[in-house]
């Protein structure tokens, strides 16, 4: 067992765990004490977190995100992948933080702005 400073991947705050040679990290919430574990997949090489974690963090499901992009499901599945939307899969179903929503959408907007003003300067 080793002790490990581990970062929340949505919130970017950081704590302490102590990791055991399963993989699997054990710390506590900082305000109730309560035992929070992470557990860790070998065979996906994946950690599973606790859904007590994820209370804090506003989610949208992908319908609901490709319907507020205005794209599709495989698009959001995409988006993912590279990085550009950040999600979870607490179980079968994915999610995606409404704060990377948000953010993709604000930076569509913008490049859409520009080459709007792009275009008219063209005429």
């Amino acid at each position: 067992m080793e002790k490990v400073l581990i970062t929340c991947p949505f919130t970017g705050l950081e704590f302490e765990g102590l990791k055991y040679a399963d993989g699997r990290i054990v710390t506590t919430n900082a305000l109730t004490g309560e035992e929070i574990r992470i557990g860790y997949n070998p065979s996906i090489h994946k950690y599973m977190l606790d859904a007590r974690l994820l209370k804090h963090v506003p989610l949208v499901t992908m319908e609901e995100c490709a319907e507020e992009l205005g794209i599709s499901k495989p698009r959001i599945s995409v988006l993912v992948k590279q990085g550009r939307l950040t999600s979870i899969k607490p179980s079968s179903a994915l999610y995606i933080t409404k704060e990377s929503m948000l953010e993709y959408k604000q930076h569509q907007r913008k490049l859409a702005a520009e080459k709007s003003k792009d275009g008219a300067g063209n005429n």
